[in-house]
């Protein structure tokens, strides 16, 4: 099962929240295995072993909520939906299996989690097990931004649907109109978008819902009508809340004096003067929003007389958003007295004076054309704007509902952690958070979001006393940002800021939970070059250049330090392979640089004790494009060396070290003993990789030149001239091969090898190896070694390595043993 529930705004381990997330994001990821069982069912299954149906009646919510989400995420994977075919071979559904049945809750949570954290996979295929009322329960159809088409609205209304929510669905068209003209009569809410009108005549434009509360038309364009005619033929009578948010059709507001709104939001609309002077006369409402954005502002004449005559007249209006027009006038303090004369207090805009003892709960002046938001007497609890801190944090909170506003106070944020200091990190975080996960769907929110969350992440790397971000809230930030940069692949600033939100973590230990998706969503990135392509300007260029070049950094972090599953996993997901495509390019443009060095360090780290990856790397050509890089990058030390330690990993593989033994190979082998590249590390694997072939024995060496005796001269002489102080660049997570090494008697050279490399490693690093030693029976070997071998240099070593790890058990360090002039003869 995968670790990890994706994006969960509530993340608590072991609440039951928490594991009611997980089990609804497995069946999410593993659209084929679909069931939740409460204990009592679960009970029952297990005493029917010929049984694998499990019943779960909707009047069992309860019991599931208290009783079985300790093994939700067990009984989940186990049963089966049904996937049939329809009348051709492309219509092809989900159902649920028909002893299974789903409680409200759970259904309604699937569909969330569907939308909202895998909306690739919320298409009309995955959708269509909601489709019988009879199986699942849904009364919200909250599909905003996700996949579904208008054969996914029609499963919804199988069901007694009350809400529905298809804004930002690029699939659904006119046809879910007509869908929701002839079943929707007994929605409460309804929220559409772009296209859902489209090609709709003038005779067809009106809906029939009595019991409709709140509409929500965004960004619509109503060919041949304006949105009012709409609004005149439609039957909302008891409409209390309506959003017509950048709609430039809206001509005329008289149609909605006679409807009983509470709730008015025409931001970014076609404000005139004219349906200005209507609003006062819609007198219940409460909420009023005529602003526009930063890039549209609008400017009215007698601004101050039109806004005072709104305030004035609406009598129950707590929220007014003016934000984007010139409606708060020029800034004029003014006292206000009641009426005995006595001062209430002062206002700097005139308009709002009714309002001094009486203050709006929220006042939106954000990029108002006098920048009213900075003013000190405002009739407001809480002012919308960019003044300070506070009142971004006010902005963003506040106007979340709304898109394009909370993109643009998101950036605002962005700014202050650029350029200023977040006093309130924690809802900063939290509110970046709400954004991202509520509009996943959107590339300008994730990416003001991202921003922010890199800025975050530095606050954090330099505050290790004081931790600035949680185990659980770091785990929602890694996921967010993998479920944006999954999102919006070819976005290289989204990637740019995810990718170097990652590498402020600790990689990979605190994104091993995430630890297949990133990989996988970084090698896209790698094979893809960071998205360039003819087209791009050198700006582009240069930025795709960045993104693959650190997208590779982090793969190399992800390969180093796990364990071998992990390391077969990145194999299996492809990482060889695109490491020697990305090779063959450097090649072939004789580019060297810290890309193609990377290359190299990720396939070294990828190869360790993992024998299908050494494969992958030979069945690549992996040792032509060595001879290559050899050929025409030998001045470059470092690649040398990454080239030969991972070469070391393939000798180390029995079955495979075969494929090496050919004479240009073994002549460079040896020729490269001499090297002094790197320190000894060239020259260390070099000897490293002979040694690892000779220990098969005189009968393997089936080439005739180099002679093996040759070879294992120079590789003798090699080691003699190494000193065994010298600090190295290398990382052993096991020392097996190399013990291995000392048991082979029939060539005291691969002994040699081992026996030196054990014996400088625990003598310039004891802290790291001298346990790794004794953990792993090494000190046995050894003395076996010590008594058996005639050699008296193998025999020497293998006594310093045993000196050390009984110096460093009984003292903790060396400095005791080595304060003596010699160590202790054998």
């Amino acid at each position: 099962m995968t670790a990890g529930a994706q994006g969960h705004p509530g993340w608590v381990d072991n609440h039951p929240t928490t594991l009611k997330f997980l089990a609804a994001a497995q069946t999410c990821l593993h659209p084929h295995t679909y069931t939740i069982s409460s204990k009592k069912d679960h009970e029952k299954l297990s005493e029917d072993s010929t049984s694998n149906s499990i019943n779960l009646a909707a009047d069992d919510s309860e019991t599931l909520m208290e009783d079985s989400l300790d093994n939700a995420m067990e009984i989940v994977e186990k049963n089966v939906i049904h996937q049939f075919d329809k009348t051709c071979e492309s219509d092809v559904f989900l159902d649920i299996a028909p002893e299974y049945r789903f409680p409200l809750e759970i259904s309604e949570l699937l569909l969330s989690i569907f939308c909202t954290h895998y909306p690739n996979k919320a298409n009309s295929l995955n959708l269509s097990i909601f489709r019988h009322p009879e199986k699942c329960k849904i009364r919200k159809a909250l599909l905003r931004g996700c996949n579904a088409d208008d054969d996914c609205v029609k499963y919804f209304f199988q069901h007694q649907l009350t809400h529905l929510d298809v804004r930002d669905c690029k699939y659904i068209s006119s046809t879910s109109f007509y869908t929701v003209q002839e079943k929707g009569h007994h929605l409460q809410s309804l929220a559409v978008g772009s296209g859902f009108f489209d090609d709709v005549p003038k005779s067809k434009l009106s809906l029939n819902m009595p019991d409709l509360r709140s509409l929500v038309i965004n960004n619509a364009f109503i060919s041949d009508e304006s949105l009012s005619g709409f609004m005149k033929q439609s039957n909302f009578k008891n409409l209390r809340s309506l959003d017509l948010s950048g709609s430039d059709q809206l001509d005329d507001l008289s149609p909605f004096v006679s409807l009983p709104l509470i709730n008015l939001t025409l931001h970014n609309c076609n404000a005139s003067e004219d349906w200005l002077l209507i609003i006062p006369l819609i007198s219940n409402l409460r909420r009023l929003d005529i602003s526009r954005s930063k890039n549209q502002n609008c400017q009215f004449a007698n601004s101050d007389v039109l806004l005072e005559k709104i305030v004035e007249n609406l009598p129950n209006l707590t929220y007014l958003d003016i934000s984007g027009t010139n409606l708060c006038g020029t800034k004029k303090t003014q006292p206000v007295f009641d009426g005995n004369g006595s001062l209430i207090g002062h206002t700097d805009i005139p308009a709002l004076r009714c309002r001094v003892g009486r203050p709006l709960e929220v006042l939106g002046l954000c990029h108002t054309t006098e920048e009213a938001c900075k003013w000190p007497n405002l009739p407001a609890i809480k002012v919308l704007g960019d003044a300070n801190e506070l009142q971004i944090l006010e902005t963003v909170e506040v106007l979340m509902p709304c898109k394009e506003q909370v993109t643009t106070a998101l950036n605002e944020l962005f700014h202050q952690f650029r350029y200023e200091t977040v006093q309130d990190v924690q809802r900063a975080m939290r509110l970046i958070f709400q954004a991202m996960t509520l509009y996943h769907f959107d590339e300008h929110v994730q990416i003001s979001g991202s921003a922010s969350l890199f800025y975050i992440m530095r606050l954090e790397a330099d505050s290790q006393d004081h931790p600035v971000v949680t185990a659980a809230a770091r785990q929602q930030m890694v996921t967010l940002m993998i479920n944006a940069m999954e999102r919006f692949p070819h976005d290289n600033i989204l990637m740019r800021n995810g990718c170097l939100t990652i590498s402020q973590l600790k990689v990979p230990q605190q994104v091993v939970f995430e630890y297949e998706r990133l990989v996988s969503l970084l090698l896209v990135v790698i094979r893809h070059r960071g998205n360039v392509s003819n087209s791009t300007s050198n700006n582009e260029r240069d930025m795709a250049d960045f993104v693959c070049r650190i997208s590779i950094y982090l793969l190399n972090s992800l390969a180093c330090q796990v364990e071998g599953q992990h390391r077969q996993l990145v194999g299996d997901l492809g990482a060889v392979e695109t490491m020697l495509c990305l090779i063959s390019d450097k090649l072939k443009t004789k580019t060297h640089d810290d890309m193609l060095e990377l290359a190299w360090s990720v396939m070294w780290n990828v190869t360790d004790e993992t024998p299908r990856n050494c494969q992958r790397f030979l069945d690549g050509s992996g040792m032509t494009y060595f001879s290559d890089c050899l050929q025409t990058f030998k001045e470059h030390e470092d690649l040398l060396r990454n080239m030969m330690g991972l070469l070391g990993n393939v000798a180390e593989v029995r079955h495979l070290r075969c494929r090496l033994l050919t004479p240009e190979l073994i002549d460079t082998f040896t020729g490269l003993l001499k090297s002094s590249s790197g320190g000894i590390e060239v020259s260390y694997n070099a000897a490293g990789v002979l040694s690892h072939i000779a220990s098969d024995g005189p009968e393997t060496w089936v080439i005739e030149r180099p002679k093996r005796d040759v070879v294992l001269a120079a590789l003798t002489s090699a080691i003699n001239k190494w000193d065994i102080e010298v600090r190295r660049n290398i990382n052993y997570r096991s020392f097996e091969p190399i013990l291995r090494l000392l048991a082979v008697k029939h060539t005291p050279q691969c002994q040699h090898w081992a026996a030196w490399a054990l014996a400088n490693l625990t003598r310039v690093y004891p802290d790291k190896y001298c346990n790794l030693v004794v953990s792993e029976g090494g000190l046995e070997i050894l003395e076996r070694v010590r008594q058996e071998t005639d050699a008296a240099q193998i025999r020497r070593l293998a006594q310093t390595v045993i000196a050390h790890c009984h110096a460093y058990k009984e003292d903790g360090n060396l400095d005791k043993l080595y304060s003596k002039a010699v160590l202790p003869e054998p």
